[in-house]
């Protein structure tokens, strides 16, 4: 980066893929990675709410979670309160609970029932009504 910076930006008008390039996109020190850009949120949840709904009702848990507070990130600088949240690819729920704490309408859904069916679990909230 630093010898790129050094250079000056890239003149070619083309790459070899045949894209253009970003007038001095890249050319610009921005003293390292952009802070703002590295998101760090841990997924360390085994014990939740969740796992242990799917455990009592003797379903799988999603395989390929993410941590909530990824999901509300991402909601909340993506939409306004009561919008409305689609994942069609809804696993374990996580981003149908966030978009429910956050004030937002929210559809949700997955290919396999198992999973759709443990996700029942992010809102025994509302079972218990």
């Amino acid at each position: 980066m630093l010898r790129d910076l050094k250079n000056g930006p890239d003149t070619r008008k083309a790459r070899p893929s045949g894209h253009g390039n970003a007038k001095a996109g890249f050319a610009v020190d921005h003293g390292g990675a952009w802070p703002g850009q590295l998101l760090r949120f841990p997924n360390a949840d085994s014990q939740s709410q969740y796992f242990q709904f799917c455990k009592k009702q003797e379903l799988p848990a999603h395989p390929a979670r993410f941590p909530k507070e990824l999901a509300e990130h991402l909601i909340t600088g993506h939409s306004e309160t009561g919008e409305l949240i689609c994942d069609p690819f809804g696993g374990s729920g996580t981003t149908a609970a966030a978009a429910e704490k956050l004030n937002r309408k929210w559809v949700s859904g997955d290919r396999e029932l198992v999973y759709a069916l443990g996700a029942i679990g992010r809102f025994n909230h509302l079972l218990k009504k």
